[in-house]
């Protein structure tokens, strides 16, 4: 839950989930909330203007144009390049049928596997989520193959001049290839098999 002060975008439906997850166990929720909410209310509420005021005037209500610029150029939200229908088809569509190989070819899809779908759906279906915040979903699924792959193709598309324009269906590959080259290690295994 703490991934809200991290990722916003990624960690409102992780939390979401988690609380769904979790809906039984609502006694044992309420401490993880109330630390969400001490550590995001008071630093929300400081400066003057309190900085979620300062944050909604520079962001959405008055951006500057350079924000809008940069924006542009470093947004990997597929609803931004196609729209929110076709985006998010093709958002799960994507992962759906990454799961659905998995279990067809009796691959394990473990909970990492779920918290990354669920972290690079929400970047995809964001309004606006950028580069960097990638990290997200790639880190919970590491893997040397799927790295490789980024920086083939991320080489590879920056040498050619076309990652930026492309960078949402770049961030798509870089997570469905994380999520299916992904093998968890026979500890971490283990440990969710009990």
């Amino acid at each position: 839950m703490l991934t809200l002060l991290i990722k916003p975008q990624a960690g409102l439906a992780i939390m979401l989930y988690l609380v769904w997850r979790h809906r039984r166990e609502a006694r044992a929720l309420a401490i993880p909330l109330v630390a969400v909410a001490l550590a995001v209310i008071p630093i929300s509420i400081l400066g003057t203007p309190p900085l979620i005021l300062q944050w909604l005037d520079n962001t959405v209500l008055n951006p500057s144009s350079e924000n809008l610029v940069f924006w542009s150029i470093n947004n990997v939200s597929l609803t931004d390049h196609l729209g929110l229908l076709l985006g998010a088809g093709i958002a799960v569509a994507a992962i759906g049928g990454i799961y659905a190989l998995m279990q067809l070819g009796n691959h394990r899809w473990t909970q990492n596997h779920t918290y990354s779908s669920i972290f690079l759906v929400s970047m995809l279906l964001s309004p606006y989520a950028s580069n960097q915040g990638m990290i997200v979903p790639l880190a919970l699924v590491p893997s040397w193959s799927a790295l490789a792959i980024q920086y083939v193709v991320l080489f590879a598309s920056s040498s050619l001049g076309v990652f930026r324009e492309n960078s949402a269906w770049f961030a798509l590959l870089f997570g469905a290839s994380a999520l299916w080259l992904y093998v968890p290690s026979t500890e971490n295994q283990e440990k969710q098999a009990s």
